[in-house]
């Protein structure tokens, strides 16, 4: 009897001694798992933040790069043709003749294929 007690002694302690290890690697682990998602955590503010920064320099850059254009526009010397731009709307065909024209077109194209078949 004192060999079975003996027995379950020695696997007692072998059993809590694998316990004491296997509670030792989950602490490491969970330190080096917290370890990473605090560097991750700050890489992402890092780069959450750099691409805010980014957006707003591309804001300002947008609205600076229209700025320039206006100021620019405003150096450059009116030309006769520009004048004349400004002053007089661009003409633009009514419907009525441009349905004429398209009769027009399309009788031009029919004459012009009648002549190649024959």
């Amino acid at each position: 009897m004192e060999a079975v007690l003996l027995q379950v002694r020695e696997e007692n302690t072998k059993l809590r001694e694998e316990k004491k290890a296997v509670e030792d690697a989950h602490r490491r682990d969970v330190s080096s798992l917290e370890a990473m998602l605090n560097q991750i955590m700050e890489e992402n503010k890092r780069l959450t933040e750099a691409a805010a920064s980014r957006a707003n320099n591309q804001q300002v850059n947008k609205l600076d790069f229209s700025d320039r254009i206006m100021s620019m526009k405003q150096q450059v010397p009116m030309t006769p043709s520009s004048v004349r731009s400004e002053v007089e709307p661009a003409f633009e065909p009514s419907i009525d003749s441009s349905e004429g024209f398209d009769r027009r077109f399309n009788l031009g194209i029919n004459s012009h294929t009648h002549q190649y078949m024959h």
